[in-house]
């Protein structure tokens, strides 16, 4: 069976490449960013997540009650969900994209 948790009930705010000390080019909007960080937890692909999170980079799940702070905990709770739940796959449902921040 698959997982399709939307990605607007599990990210509630999160600081975006462009927020912080770049350590690749950031896309044009805050809704790149996200769409590319959605991709990139689909993908279970942790290289990806390095080059999008800056350092002060929040990740808010709200379903699984918690906050992860910096990449390493955001890499750790992917880690964490890929174990529970391999399958689970995010879909965006409505993305407001307020410049350098996308929710």
């Amino acid at each position: 069976m698959r997982h399709v948790l939307p990605a607007a009930a599990a990210i509630c705010a999160f600081a975006l490449a462009g927020c912080g000390p770049e350590k690749t080019q950031a896309p044009a909007s805050g809704k790149a960013v996200l769409e590319a960080y959605v991709s990139a937890w689909n993908r279970h692909d942790f290289a990806a997540l390095d080059k999008l999170l800056a350092p002060d980079s929040v990740h808010e799940d709200i379903a699984w009650r918690f906050v992860a702070r910096g990449p390493a905990q955001i890499n750790d709770t992917l880690r964490m969900m890929i174990a529970t739940e391999p399958d689970m796959n995010w879909r965006l449902t409505r993305i407001v994209d307020a410049g350098n921040r996308g929710r």
